[in-house]
């Protein structure tokens, strides 16, 4: 028995990347590149002073094309703010600080109408420029990073992101999240999750969606013990969210802890979270392979009784297997005289027989024996005849026995069996006709 581990199962639904070009501080995307080239323009410009008698980096003429461009953005005029750039990179190539701005402005333009490797390249040249303070270069390599993974090159997203955590001291827990997102875009889970942790770790109160993300790529990167430990902070969250109790159950399965297992689903069960009849069945299985059938089964018979599952050959067949295991025989034989009421078949007589014959009710043994001695009852009639001759025996029926062992005798590998219970009957027969005498 299985529990869906993966995302077209039950469990792990995470995507961490948005088709967007995300800000530094935080997970939402820039959906005003206006406001944010402005503030990058009072930063850079209008606050820009000289250095040790350095002159400013940007002329006023530079400053005023800038100022149109930053216009154009804030009303959402891309195609004139394209235009505008374009323009200013062509003439002003002698200002390296004022070109690395445009560029920057160029690739937030070009990555809000899609144009994803065209904003690439607007950014690369931006750092290449070497003029932006470090905080601003900071966020154009995480910037592209975000771009290579959406142009599916993740192995130089990942590159990306580790030059950047190279010019940073101390990621905050933001950060350390954001990164995490590019390491899972990139199929890098393992360091996914460790910044994930230590983002989680060091706050008091983590975002849902980070917790999201941490368990979606410790799943990914098999850490089913680390799974154990944080689904449950989500699950004291959302207790009334089904998924996190499946998934939480998958995990104890993976690590053979059983009875954690069904416990975790018994418990979403009587609060009311699994009803439909796919959940029951699965259920009632997990209490099999943890060791306690019983609990399933009477979680299951209750479900039968009470229509909640289907009353079918399959799950007469799944009530029965669950008695016998618990060893409870007669409730075992009821549920398969009720599968057998569903679909006859010679095999389930058999096996019916037999369990009769375990619990010593001769006359319900010979009952159905007899109905998987036909000569349609290929495969089963053989060891049918062998069975119907000892339930026949045990009952008084001694002729009906006599029959039954008479033709099993003429079976190859049951002669010596057969053979043996003739003798027993015709010793029976020898003992009464001397005390008749």
């Amino acid at each position: 028995m299985q529990i869906p581990l993966g995302p077209n199962g039950c469990s792990f639904r995470f995507l961490p990347l948005r088709h967007r070009i995300f800000g530094f501080g935080g997970l939402k995307p820039l959906r005003s590149c206006g406001a944010v080239c402005l503030i990058f323009l009072l930063l850079m410009v209008w606050n820009a002073a000289p250095a040790q008698g350095e002159q400013p980096t940007v002329s006023h003429k530079a400053h005023q094309r800038l100022e149109a461009a930053r216009e154009a953005l804030d009303k959402g005029q891309w195609s004139e703010a394209d235009r505008l750039l374009k323009a200013f990179v062509g003439e002003f190539s002698h200002e390296p600080h004022a070109m690395a701005v445009a560029w920057q402005m160029h690739g937030y333009v070009l990555s809000e109408v899609g144009r994803h490797t065209e904003a690439l390249a607007s950014f690369e040249n931006a750092l290449d420029q070497n003029s932006l303070d470090g905080e601003l270069q900071q966020q154009l390599r995480y910037n592209t990073a975000q771009i290579l993974l959406l142009l599916d090159r993740p192995g130089e997203a990942a590159q990306r992101i580790e030059s950047w955590l190279k010019n940073i001291d101390s990621p905050t827990a933001e950060q350390r999240v954001q990164v995490a997102s590019i390491y899972y875009g990139a199929g890098r889970y393992r360091q996914a999750a460790g910044h994930l942790e230590r983002a989680v770790d060091g706050v008091r109160n983590p975002r849902d969606e980070w917790l999201e993300m941490l368990v979606a790529s410790l799943y990914r990167s098999g850490n089913h013990a680390s799974l154990a430990r944080r689904l449950p902070v989500i699950l004291e969250r959302h207790p009334q969210e089904k998924r996190y109790w499946e998934q939480l159950a998958a995990v104890y399965m993976h690590l053979n802890r059983h009875r954690q297992a069904a416990s975790v689903l018994s418990t979403a069960y009587h609060m009311g979270l699994l009803r439909d009849s796919r959940d029951i069945i699965r259920l009632a299985q997990l209490y099999r392979h943890a060791g306690v059938p019983r609990m399933g089964c009477e979680i299951l018979q209750n479900a039968l009784n009470e229509g909640r599952i289907d009353a079918s050959y399959e799950n007469y067949e799944l009530l029965a297997n669950g008695w016998l295991q618990a060893r409870e025989k007669r409730r075992a034989a009821h549920a398969l005289q009720q599968k057998a009421r569903i679909r006859d078949t010679c095999r389930g007589r058999l096996k019916l027989g037999q369990l009769f014959l375990e619990m010593e009710d001769w006359p319900a043994a010979r009952e159905q024996l007899k109905r998987a001695t036909p000569e349609r009852c290929k495969g089963v009639r053989d060891k049918a005849l062998l069975l119907l001759g000892v339930a026949a025996y045990h009952a008084g029926h001694m002729e009906d026995a006599r029959e039954a062992f008479a033709q099993a005798r003429e079976i190859s590998d049951l002669r010596r069996q057969a053979e043996s219970w003739l003798n027993v009957l015709e010793r029976g027969n020898s003992k009464e006709d001397r005390l008749e005498g």
